[in-house]
């Protein structure tokens, strides 16, 4: 918000002089304001403007040259075409600062991926390479009554025994019986 005072140069009757004013750029048509002296703008946009004003004495005879005073508006920061610009520029650096923050979680994430489907691969290289090994190691099956159970278990310790020491064996074995027959069995033994 912006005033003008004025006062014309006519000290007769100076009560009976008229004013006209207008403010070229933001108005076309003179307001005629009797004999008040002042003129108020508000909202004025940025921008170059050329304030108007005119008088007429106590005869009302108007002085059609008037005087006039220029006026430059300038705009406040953020409506200026250098804000205007760096925010645009500080939008797109910001899109690709979260973009590239993005970008390098996901990277992140798949190293510990293939890290942790490395490790799991060598576990089940090694799981495997075990169960090969124990494929190629000799089963035994034998078919007993659950009375005969401590005589074998005294024959498989003994026949284990007889083995060369660099050949050292555990007996691992999985019983199935029949309580109605009363036959029991080994499913399956093997050595590790």
């Amino acid at each position: 918000m912006f005033s003008f005072e004025f006062a014309a140069l006519n000290f007769t009757s100076s009560n009976k002089n008229q004013y006209a004013y207008k403010l070229e750029g933001f108005e076309d048509n003179w307001n005629y304001i009797g004999n008040r002296r002042m003129a108020t703008y508000t909202n004025i946009n940025p921008g170059e403007y050329v304030f108007r004003v005119k008088a007429s004495n106590n005869d009302r005879i108007w002085n059609e040259t008037g005087t006039y005073i220029a006026i430059k508006i300038t705009p406040p920061f953020w409506q200026t075409w250098w804000f205007r610009t760096l925010s645009v520029l500080a939008v797109l650096i910001l899109i690709y600062s979260i973009y590239r923050i993005r970008v390098q979680t996901i990277k992140r994430q798949k190293e510990i991926l293939e890290q942790q489907v490395k490790e799991r691969t060598q576990e089940l290289n090694e799981r495997n390479s075990e169960l090969s090994q124990a494929k190629k190691k000799p089963m035994i099956y034998c078919r007993m009554s659950k009375t005969d159970y401590f005589c074998w278990m005294k024959n498989a310790v003994l026949s284990l025994s007889i083995l060369p020491p660099w050949k050292k064996y555990s007996l691992k074995a999985i019983w199935a019986g029949n309580r109605s027959s009363n036959t029991w069995r080994i499913k399956s033994a093997r050595r590790s």
